[in-house]
């Protein structure tokens, strides 16, 4: 039924189009949206000619399904790339992978921890590389090795700006599929920096990390903590706990991504990620769908 729907859609524009109307929708979008308010954004989005094929499906498909099917073939954005990207790395043993890290003054697009820390940060062809330099800065004070996911269009500025020690992974994306390609692996970073990776964490964090160690600290200030951490751990194990606490912050969330990853729709994984949220009462309440 979804595939009827969406192939009426795609036989009734260019492809120009498409992609104009999946951005629209992708935009104005989000999973916890009531069906019903999908399936408003959707008629408001689509022109008449095309919607008035299509509202047959609205008693018995949901819109969130069509914004996503869309999405992901048409809308050359992040979190197309997060989905394909992500999904190679499910359910490894002894492997976290998280979104949207605070790393510094940036936002980590994805990090995996699996023994060794790694870094990616995408930048799609609908992205400027105009940030690029300082978060690669960022990252490679707390990542062991960091990765750029580009579009082949930004291959060469790429290339000539980025570190000896980042890698370049390009992807090449065609309707539901998308590959990836390493046009540079990237090398063992030996730029971390402790603090960097304190200030990373979190003040429970920090304690836990003191206490693991047999240790207290009787005052609870920030700085405390970490000029404790920085004055009695070696970097090499400071970097051993930055990876260790990653993954006990995100492991109950990334199993219970790997766990539902088939009742997420593509483009709603970093919010069930983020929410743990139940896939079923998200798409389904006060839909006319039972």
């Amino acid at each position: 039924m979804l595939e009827e729907c969406i192939k009426t859609i795609e036989n009734s524009c260019e492809l120009a189009e498409l992609v104009e109307f999946s951005n629209k929708l992708h935009c104005l979008y989000s999973p916890f949206l009531l069906d019903q308010k999908v399936w408003a954004i959707i008629e408001d989005v689509l022109p008449f000619d095309i919607y008035k094929h299509i509202k047959i499906y609205k008693d018995s498909l949901l819109g969130h399904a069509i914004v996503n099917e869309l999405a992901i073939k048409y809308f050359p954005g992040e979190s197309t790339i997060k989905y394909h990207f992500i999904k190679n790395y499910l359910k490894r043993l002894n492997e976290v992978t998280t979104f949207e890290l605070n790393v510094g003054k940036s936002r980590l697009d994805i990090g995996r921890i699996n023994g060794k820390s790694i870094a990616y940060e995408i930048k799609t062809e609908l992205d400027s590389l105009e940030k690029l330099d300082k978060q690669l800065s960022d990252y490679s004070k707390v990542f062991e090795y960091v990765y750029v996911i580009i579009h082949p269009c930004h291959l060469d500025k790429v290339i000539k700006r980025i570190p000896d020690h980042v890698g370049v992974i390009t992807y090449k994306l065609n309707k539901e599929n998308c590959t990836f390609a390493f046009r540079k692996r990237a090398l063992k970073n030996l730029y971390l920096s402790s603090i960097g990776q304190l200030e990373a964490l979190n003040k429970k964090e920090l304690d836990w990390i003191i206490k693991d160690n047999g240790n207290l600290i009787s005052n609870n200030e920030r700085i405390d903590k970490e000029s404790f951490i920085l004055a009695h751990f070696s970097s090499k194990k400071i970097n051993l706990y930055f990876k260790k606490v990653l993954k006990r912050r995100y492991s109950k969330k990334w199993g219970y991504l790997c766990d539902n990853f088939e009742n997420v729709l593509p483009v709603d994984v970093q919010t069930f990620f983020a929410t743990q949220a139940d896939p079923y009462w998200i798409y389904y309440k006060n839909s006319s769908i039972v």
